[in-house]
């Protein structure tokens, strides 16, 4: 469900003003032969957002929303499976030599997790667009989104998880 509406039209520095607002509901189910239990994910997300005209060359707009990302069943039932990459060890000395040798062979699980719980995310932006009537074409934008995730579900190879979390670390 979405809505526009206007609030002031051609008026001293609000060429135009209006308010626009959405929500969506998400359900989804998954259920696999090889695992007893049924994956069940549901979410309700909003849309508010600001659209401001001072004048007719100049827009300003804001939005402000949350978002949902349920895991895929390739994420959820994913057969397990053993490989063995090759690997450097990010992790460092104090004198900047590494703890491990690089290029050394590791053993690695791979596979579905039936408990992984949705993407969560609230998202904000901002934006200042200008198109002068003087030049036919011209289109100028400057935005910025801040998009703040929860429970991201990361599908990587052994380096990238490696890399990951010794970042996390400091």
């Amino acid at each position: 469900l979405e809505a526009i509406a206007p609030v002031v039209k051609n008026l001293p520095f609000a060429h135009d003003l209006s308010v626009n607002a959405a929500v969506r509901h998400e359900k989804f189910e998954y259920t696999n032969p090889r695992v007893a239990q049924i994956s069940k994910f549901d979410s309700t997300d909003w849309k508010a957002g600001l659209r401001w005209q001072p004048l007719d060359e100049v827009t300003v707009r804001a939005t402000k929303s949350t978002a949902f990302r349920a895991p895929s069943e390739f994420e959820l039932y994913r057969a397990r499976g053993t490989s063995f990459p090759t690997v450097n060890d990010p992790a460092r000395k104090p004198d900047g030599s590494r703890f491990t040798a690089q290029g050394v062979q590791t053993q690695i699980q791979v596979g579905g997790n039936i408990n992984l719980k949705p993407e969560t995310a609230d998202t904000w932006t901002a934006g200042l667009a200008w198109s002068p009537r003087a030049v036919k074409g011209l289109f100028v934008s400057v935005d910025y989104y801040n998009v703040e995730k929860k429970d991201i579900v990361v599908v990587g190879d052994a380096q990238f998880i490696l890399n990951s979390n010794w970042a996390g670390q400091g």
